[in-house]
């Protein structure tokens, strides 16, 4: 909804006179904010006495107001997790909305409306026989939003950047050396690591560091949701609707709990039980993950830092990692045949990534190998291209240094590749299919005029995928 026309609306519509006087005493306005409604409406987003409003409510309704600032506008549903009166509730046996949420209305309004931090209105959409109370729409300002009170209000001051765990993320990458043996923190299956056609791949997509610490904070909340997000959350009885759950789908809480804890300063901890607050509203109408099992999770695996003071456990987001400065002699001995093998034990991710984009990666005698890969190397970035990593492995490996060379005089040119097969592909279905299933593959090129290029390699996939959507393959050789 829009804000201006809200805000126009609750200042000429909806408010009276004791609701005007209320807030100017709450936002300290003077006479001349006052002196009429036009004035006030100019007012009201003004900084003038936000601070002091805000600074009146209560942590909950401090809590609360830190994630309706991430909606455009809600209904008065939304601050039941707050302001139920279970009391209230009680004395209807099938109350209508209207029961509910009447006194959670008054509660609104009286502590955050008439303190002048939210603006209603009414939505212009819901069907005139609705009633009122399913019409309101309550927003708060951005313009309010930088000058809320801290998320939170009480938090312990620890020099040191605390105890961060980072095997998790290179367990996850020796799960590569045993193929076939599926690790259960590997179980997520858009993040499983592989190789699979020489190809370094995290699902289905190609390896990245960005993909890594993605399925980093999957497992996560697997790891602390995986039974909880299985019970079907609590329905709306007026409207049917999963309440919460369409968020939950939309915003997990490693997200949630990253941007809460965003906002602390330097040297800031929280315990565990800090959380507990937002987690309970952020999963109202569903089972809220334990807010220490969530923090102790996290730390497990990486995703937070902890230290512990008399006792007790202190947690926030761990340093930003720093730049790799390890030399590539550390991690990569180029063999006899000019092969590549590497130390998957100490490669930094962001290396490892850097190489599987422009190589072969195969497993050979308990090591894992790398050698040039032309296809993949063409196609690279210019930034790989002048790589000092790249630089470092044209220098040291011959192999490398021919199809570099290759490459090289070859650019800008058309090229003819051999040891490629060719194929047509007039069925418009299959194509699609094909498509989906190497739209992130280098190897797999699609032409003009139905045709697609492909390595030997990937024949049998193809046969198989093309066979099993009930299609024969006709071969000709030249």
């Amino acid at each position: 909804m829009n804000t201006q026309k809200m805000l126009t609306e609750m200042c000429h519509d909806i408010l009276i006179t004791g609701d005007i006087g209320a807030i100017c005493k709450s936002r300290g306005f003077s006479g001349k904010e006052a002196s009429s409604r036009a004035v006030f409406e100019n007012f009201f987003l003004s900084n003038i006495g936000v601070e002091a409003a805000l600074a009146s409510l209560s942590d909950n309704e401090i809590t609360l107001l830190h994630l309706l600032k991430l909606e455009s506008a809600v209904d008065i549903s939304f601050f039941e997790k707050l302001y139920a009166d279970q009391k209230s509730a009680a004395n209807y046996s099938y109350p209508t909305f209207t029961q509910r949420y009447t006194p959670i209305f008054k509660s609104v309004y009286r502590a955050l409306v008439r303190k002048g931090v939210l603006i209603i209105a009414t939505a212009q959409k819901k069907a005139d026989k609705a009633p009122k109370m399913e019409k309101w729409r309550f927003h708060f300002p951005q313009a309010f939003a930088a000058l809320l009170p801290p998320l939170f209000r009480k938090t312990l001051l620890l020099e040191g950047e605390g105890n961060v765990k980072q095997d998790i993320l290179r367990k996850k990458i020796l799960g590569i050396m045993k193929p076939g043996k599926l690790l259960p923190f590997d179980n997520v299956g858009r993040y499983h690591l592989c190789l699979k056609q020489s190809e370094l791949l995290i699902g289905e997509k190609p390896f990245t560091v960005e993909r890594l610490l993605a399925w980093q904070q999957i497992y996560w909340y697997d790891s602390v949701l995986g039974d909880i997000k299985q019970k079907r959350p609590k329905k709306n009885v007026f409207t049917g609707d999963d309440l919460a759950a369409s968020k939950i789908e939309r915003n997990e809480f490693p997200p949630l709990i990253n941007n809460a804890l965003a906002t602390l300063e330097p040297n800031q901890w929280i315990s565990a039980n800090a959380l507990s607050c937002l987690l309970r509203f952020f999963y109202y109408g569903t089972t809220a993950p334990n807010s220490k099992t969530v923090c102790e999770t996290g730390w497990q695996l990486g995703c937070l830092a902890k230290q512990t003071e008399k006792g007790r456990d202190y947690y926030r987001l761990p340093p930003a990692p720093q730049p790799e400065n390890s030399k590539a002699d550390n991690y990569l001995t180029v063999s006899r045949d000019g092969a590549i093998e590497v130390n998957i034990k100490i490669i930094p991710y962001a290396s490892l990534a850097h190489l599987a984009a422009i190589s072969n990666l195969q497993i050979a005698a308990g090591k894992l190998k790398a050698t040039p890969h032309f296809i993949r190397m063409g196609n690279v970035k210019e930034e790989i291209w002048n790589h000092p990593l790249t630089t470092w492995i044209k220098e040291n490996s011959p192999a490398y240094q021919k199809v570099m060379t290759q490459i090289a005089t070859r650019r800008g040119k058309r090229i003819v590749h051999d040891n490629l097969l060719l194929a047509r592909v007039k069925d418009l279905s299959l194509k699609v299919q094909i498509q989906k299933k190497y739209a992130n593959s280098t190897s797999v090129v699609f032409l003009p005029n139905d045709f697609i290029a492909f390595p030997p390699d990937f024949f049998v996939d193809i046969q198989k995928l093309v066979t099993k959507a009930g299609y024969v393959i006709k071969l000709v050789r030249d």
